[in-house]
């Protein structure tokens, strides 16, 4: 028993002093960026706020997605040359300028991947949040400004309803609609970040994810615009050592590989049965032996 606990210690991976550094540094840069991003955003969501006028509201929808665009291609070009981190992307986009974005959810680090896969040529990426977190500093104000839209996640029938409500505006009033400035949705159908401790608590029947709710996508299949595309993106960071915003930070691992996969909404009969279907798919796709230092 002794040499068993000996081995697996051994194998655990260990952060050095330096990896922390690296990470605090690469924490500040993302801080430093978004607040760049949220000084020169502020004064354009108020003119867009004061001036109702539609031509000028395309105009200011237009320099909020190039400032989006921007940052978000700053952020990877750290991440990407200073950090070192190498993103193998299978799989295209599509030119869709308002898709339905879903994807299995591990760390806070899926939010940075995801925004450079699907803004970094593509439409802005919105996605549904929490509505404490506009409170939350820097992070929470650029979700007010660019107009995420905002749940309450209780259980009461009254805020169930606001919900609802939230994401049938998201899809008809943002469009999921062609030529709008909406932009894509994203959804984590799992609805939390991915754990162990959750994952035994939920009884969860796949190794890696937790299991998939069908309720967002319920609501977004009964109000979208027909032909709306489908995406179902597969973040698997290749090792299977605990995977966590910090340690991405600082490149661990070094090598994350984005599959990417296209369906149409309209051919979903049953939202549950296939989510389940597909998340048996990506937990098959990320058993796969670790090829990630």
């Amino acid at each position: 028993m002794q040499r068993l606990a000996a081995k697996q210690t051994a194998r655990t991976p260990t952060t050095s002093l330096w990896q922390h550094f690296l990470s605090l540094g690469s924490l500040l840069w993302l801080c430093l960026n978004l607040i760049i991003a949220l000084s020169l955003l502020l004064p354009i969501a108020l003119i867009k706020l004061l001036l109702p006028i539609a031509p000028l509201k395309r105009i200011c929808d237009g320099f909020i997605q190039a400032l989006y665009r921007w940052a978000v291609r700053v952020d990877t070009f750290y991440l990407t040359y200073i950090v070192g981190i190498e993103l193998d992307i299978r799989g295209e986009l599509g030119d869709h300028p308002a898709p339905l974005i879903i994807s299995n959810h591990h760390c806070g680090f899926d939010v940075a991947l995801l925004q450079e896969i699907v803004s970094g040529k593509g439409p802005m990426l919105k996605f549904l949040i929490k509505k404490e977190l506009v409170w939350l500093p820097i992070v929470g104000w650029v979700c007010l400004l660019l107009d995420f839209p905002r749940l309450n996640r209780n259980q009461g029938k009254g805020d169930q309803a606001k919900d609802y409500k939230t994401v049938k505006d998201a899809i008809e009033g943002h469009g999921i609609e062609r030529n709008s400035h909406s932009g894509a949705l994203l959804i984590f159908p799992e609805g939390t970040r991915f754990d162990q401790t959750k994952r035994r608590q939920q009884g969860s029947p796949y190794r890696h994810l937790l299991k998939p709710k069908s309720g967002g996508l319920r609501i977004i299949q009964q109000h979208a615009e027909a032909g709306t595309p489908l995406i179902d993106i597969t973040i698997d960071y290749g090792q299977r050592e605990p995977v966590s915003l910090w340690r991405c930070l600082h490149g661990r691992p070094e090598k994350i590989t984005i599959h990417i996969d296209h369906y149409q909404l309209d051919d979903i009969e049953n939202i549950q049965a296939w989510l389940n279907r597909r998340w048996q798919e990506k937990d098959e796709l990320l058993r796969r032996p670790a090829r990630c230092k």
